[in-house]
């Protein structure tokens, strides 16, 4: 078997950093990260690393180089193809010149991204807090305030665990600071922040003559007090008379890795990229059941809508994900459904109940049902339309007629549910009922690409209330499902809660995370949820793939735009004016790269501008078949978050 010895070059700050190699090869460890080949450092001046393995003859071997620190995952080539080694009968040297860099010339390709969770834990700890009136609560406070002081943050354990070098200096009181920890496990995770204030030239001792010293106190934090996500407000006490002299106040979040076999770094979601730009995603299928002066035949949120966006000409489905009672991720958007019953008056009852208290077997024989009574009216109106004309409601026609008669034939040959319609009514269920997500994956065309939006409550009151299970078991569930059944299909995530992207973006390579934002129209506690460019800026720092913004923000400050493309973030964009093909339009010019939209029919052809189109647009506007502002839109009046519940029940907040 011949040897094979591969060469990169990489220079490495810490001693304790080492490159490894990972590829697709039983020896490179089939592309874990923890089975990755350790390498050595051949020469330290060059910053040379070289390790030699025996590999068969003839073998096709893809790999990557990436950087661990012990257990930990510092760093990783994040650019795809991956490189490529087809190994011959003779000894071979391979030498790939710099790490994060391959080829040259016009075919040279550089990325380099931050590591992931492979076997250890992260702990993000941050100072202070908001409230919902933007007033921030510093994470150390003294209640004398013209005390000055320094303080810094440690870790407990002997070793470091991978803190951040400079954490180790002091941080400003004044402002809200996040730190990063890496550990093995829990009981590596405990810290305390340390505070000195120095002594005052007023003080006792230093009027009575003596030696003055400095008040030093610790708060100290155990790993057992940590769950998945928590606020903890601590005393500082005076270490020498035991006086409460100030207090401390953290936000915690624990971050667990994914342990799953196909959780690998074979694919990166770096290769994303918009082949026919802009996307157009139909917003939870063919749109939203109850989207005002929008008339959808076709439920929200099921494979049927699913298939009649692709019909329309979507690149991508947006539908929302939570799990049941049982852990299954399903698509539903709210955190309550609509449960209609009889009561002992023969009166309909509708009640109101929460998704995760269902098991999937019983949650998959419920049809979805609207709250509004405005959908339904305007279900009669369309109905009594389509009889005057001949035509049957979509709704009630035969299911296999319906559908052959509104997809095209080229969808019709690749979609598994369409083939085996024939079999039985129960495809009728299948297309019409809630869906799992693992359902999805298995009968839309693999042509389709997918946005999953991953639910989870927008307060930690909401969470209480309903028992949801914590963040990570919650997030892994629906992560696992997308790493079984994705494939080589087109797959990128978003949520509004940025706790779960960050969670995404460190549990695994494969899928692009994007933050979702309303871009103002709500205050939350958390200030990045609470504007566009909070927004871009944790996209950036977090190594997200982009943000998704309601319509409005993005045109009422297009600069923010141009600022994320600068940063290299893809700016996606829903709301109610994705209606209208002229707006969309202007977003286009803005340089918006998605177009998430109710209206996919009318939508589609607007991103796909030539002269013929552009007439037809004119026209239509000029004889009101669409309603166009002369105006840049302006942000409706922000709510608070306790009003947050109404809104969405009420659809005000459209996604």
């Amino acid at each position: 078997m011949p040897s094979v010895t591969f060469q990169v070059r990489a220079q490495l700050e810490d001693k304790e950093d080492a490159v490894h190699i990972v590829g697709d090869a039983d020896v490179l460890g089939h592309w874990l990260a923890q089975d990755a080949v350790p390498m050595s450092l051949a020469n330290a001046s060059e910053g040379l690393w070289s390790v030699e393995l025996n590999i068969p003859a003839g073998t096709t071997v893809n790999y990557a180089y990436i950087i661990r620190r012990g257990w930990s995952l510092r760093r990783r080539e994040g650019f795809m193809p991956r490189r490529q080694l087809v190994v011959s009968g003779d000894a071979m040297t391979v030498d790939d010149l710099d790490f994060g860099v391959c080829g040259t010339g016009d075919n040279q390709k550089e990325r380099v991204e931050p590591g992931l969770l492979c076997g250890d834990l992260q702990l993000r700890v941050t100072l202070g807090r908001h409230d919902l009136d933007g007033v921030a609560t510093p994470g150390v406070l003294l209640y004398d305030n013209a005390a000055s002081f320094a303080a810094s943050f440690r870790t407990v354990s002997k070793n470091a665990f991978g803190l951040n070098s400079d954490l180790w200096s002091n941080f400003n009181h004044r402002d809200v600071d996040t730190f990063v920890v890496s550990a093995p496990s829990r009981e590596d995770l405990s810290f305390f922040i340390e505070v000195e204030v120095p002594a005052q030239a007023t003080d006792v001792a230093a009027s009575e003559g003596s030696a003055s010293k400095p008040v030093r106190a610790r708060v100290y934090v155990q790993h057992r007090e940590l769950e998945c996500k928590g606020e903890l407000r601590r005393p500082i006490l005076d270490a020498a008379t035991f006086e409460e002299i100030g207090e401390v106040t953290l936000q915690y979040l624990v971050i667990t890795p994914l342990r799953h076999p196909l959780n690998t770094l074979q694919r990166e979601w770096s290769a994303f990229h918009i082949e026919r730009a802009p996307l157009v995603v139909g917003h939870r299928g063919a749109g939203a059941t109850n989207s005002p002066k929008v008339l959808h035949t076709l439920t929200e949120n099921t494979l049927i809508s699913f298939l009649g966006a692709c019909r329309d000409g979507a690149d991508y489905v947006e539908f929302d994900v939570q799990l049941t009672k049982d852990g299954v991720p399903i698509i539903v958007h709210d955190e309550e459904i609509i449960l209609k019953t009889v009561g002992s008056d023969g009166q309909e009852l509708r009640q109101r109940v929460a998704v995760n208290k269902l098991v999937f077997d019983k949650f998959r024989q419920l049809r979805p049902v609207m709250p509004l009574k405005d959908h339904e009216r305007q279900m009669q109106e369309s109905d009594a339309t389509l009889q005057r004309s001949g035509d049957k409601p979509l709704h009630e026609q035969p299911l296999a007629e319906s559908i052959r008669a509104h997809v095209s034939p080229r969808i019709r040959s690749k979609s598994a549910i369409l083939r085996r319609m024939s079999v039985g009514d129960n495809w009728q269920t299948r297309l019409e009922n809630y869906p799992a997500l693992a359902e999805l994956f298995e009968f839309l065309p693999h042509e389709l690409g997918f946005n999953v939006e991953i639910k989870y409550p927008f307060s930690a009151k909401y969470e209480t209330f309903l028992g949801i299970m914590e963040r990570n078991a919650y997030v892994d569930r629906i992560l696992s499902v997308m790493l079984e059944k994705a494939g080589s299909r087109k797959v990128y995530i978003s949520s509004f809660d940025p706790d779960v992207c960050v969670m995404c973006v460190m549990k695994q390579s494969r899928f692009p995370v994007f933050l979702l934002t309303t871009g103002g129209r709500v205050f939350f506690r958390n200030p990045v949820k609470n504007s566009l460019e909070a927004a871009i800026n944790f996209a950036r720092r977090e190594k997200l793939c982009g943000v998704v913004s309601e319509a409005s923000a993005v045109l009422a400050d297009v600069a923010l735009v141009q600022q994320a493309r600068q940063d290299g973030l893809h700016v996606f964009t829903y709301g109610g004016l994705n209606k209208d093909p002229v707006t969309v339009r202007q977003q286009l010019e803005c340089g918006v790269d998605g177009i998430i939209t109710d209206t996919v029919s009318a939508i589609e052809p607007a991103t796909r501008p030539n002269d013929a189109h552009r007439n037809r647009l004119e026209s239509d506007s000029a004889t009101g078949a669409f309603s166009i502002s002369p105006r840049r839109p302006t942000l409706p009046k922000a709510q608070t978050e306790d009003d947050l519940l109404h809104l969405i029940t009420t659809e005000q907040i459209k996604h």
